[in-house]
């Protein structure tokens, strides 16, 4: 599986709420350091740290010392989690840019926004930066054969794969359970990975179509 492909991480909807809130005019809540687990808390072993308010913001940082996690432990654990998996995909310079990713998350209805989780290094997001618009496509449980076409390395990854274009340069993928046609919004840096948020430009679904499902590190079926 190429590098590329956003599969094995998850979303982190509580830094992705964070990112939202920027884009919206209510006032955040304010955080105490009280509300943080404290150094030496017997609920949080193995942790020492401090929080601080900002006097301009209000909102609470923590710093945290942790030992390391064995990180092929925790994607193992992660993987326990099944998710959809989307492409994410637009038209760059004459030709298709996109990868699969299963860290798609709804964020607001209210402005309309969800999110994706992608690493920070990753060649493909850095082309998708050129593009105003994205299309992201829920694929259905019947897309496994364009499934293994997409997760091959960039160069050859829309080889043999059909995709329709908008005016706006994003590409959808035909016979996917959903579509959202997409305009990326704001980023934030969470770790080795930049999470998105995205304003939901339009959208459908074909509900007669079940997703694919992915689920320790392999692909399911929902069972009805």
């Amino acid at each position: 599986m190429s590098d590329d492909v956003e599969l094995p991480v998850l979303g982190n909807q509580a830094v992705a709420d964070e990112a939202t809130a920027s884009l919206e005019t209510q006032p955040r809540p304010v955080i105490t350091p009280s509300a943080w687990p404290a150094a030496g808390n017997p609920d949080n072993p193995g942790h020492s740290g401090s929080a601080s308010v900002s006097a301009e913001t209000g909102i609470a940082s923590l710093v945290i010392a942790q030992q390391p996690l064995d990180q092929a432990a925790l994607r193992h654990s992660f993987a326990a989690f099944p998710t959809g998996v989307t492409l994410v995909a637009a038209q760059v310079a004459g030709q298709p840019a996109g990868m699969l990713a299963n860290s798609f998350t709804s964020v607001s209805l209210d402005p309309p926004l969800v999110s994706l989780s992608i690493g920070r290094h990753s060649p493909t997001l850095a082309r998708l930066r050129r593009a105003p618009s994205w299309g992201i496509s829920v694929l259905g449980a019947q897309q496994q054969a364009a499934f293994r076409r997409l997760v091959r390395h960039a160069g050859v990854r829309f080889d043999g794969v059909d995709t329709i274009g908008a005016e706006d340069g994003s590409l959808r993928l035909p016979g996917a359970a959903a579509h959202f046609r997409v305009s990326p919004q704001a980023e934030l840096e969470a770790g080795d990975h930049v999470i998105i948020v995205l304003r939901v430009l339009a959208h459908e679904r074909d509900a007669g179509r079940a997703p694919l499902v992915f689920h320790g590190s392999g692909l399911q079926r929902l069972q009805r």
